[in-house]
């Protein structure tokens, strides 16, 4: 996929005329991989099924830590990040205390908590974790991380749950 707009499995590929580094709706998979809308860029697919979401299809992961979406793309500071995510359970044994939503080669960077809250780490960055707002199973959520050079932001379905001034 590029300027062209032609990827495989899609006849025509509609980008964004929009500011942004990214944006994969996750909405169609084709031989492993998805498209971002943005830039072009393609993200590779391991293990996920394709389920209904919130408007057309989505991604499930039953939770197998082999399943995942890599890509690569370089984010500079400020950003913010978006997701919708569904679980259908918590797992709250020892063994397993949160579930990656989106992890760097630096390690997480949004995490969902055995008690349904969403954990914001920025790499590099003091305190270490902003921990707010709750995640219901069953229902779709739409969580947003942001951060502004000085201070995390966390949204819970458009509404801000938590904001943390930030140093390092």
């Amino acid at each position: 996929c590029g300027p062209t707009r032609y990827c495989p499995g899609y006849a025509t590929l509609t980008l964004h005329d929009r500011d942004g580094i990214a944006h994969w709706p996750l909405d169609h998979v084709v031989g492993g991989q998805t498209f971002d809308r943005v830039g072009g860029h393609t993200a590779d697919v391991t293990g996920a099924t394709s389920i209904d979401g919130v408007d057309g299809s989505a991604l499930h992961f039953d939770g197998d830590r082999s399943e995942k979406v890599t890509a690569n793309a370089s984010v500079e500071r400020p950003f913010s990040v978006s997701l919708w995510i569904r679980p259908s359970e918590l797992d709250t044994s020892d063994a397993n205390d949160y579930r990656d939503l989106l992890r760097t080669d630096r390690g997480s960077l949004l995490v969902l908590e055995e008690n349904g809250r969403i954990s914001f780490r920025t790499p590099g960055l003091r305190p270490d974790r902003l921990n707010a707002g709750r995640i219901s199973v069953g229902e779709w959520s739409h969580v947003t991380a942001a951060y502004n050079g000085t201070h995390r932001v966390l949204y819970v379905d458009g509404q801000r749950v938590g904001t943390q001034p930030v140093s390092g």
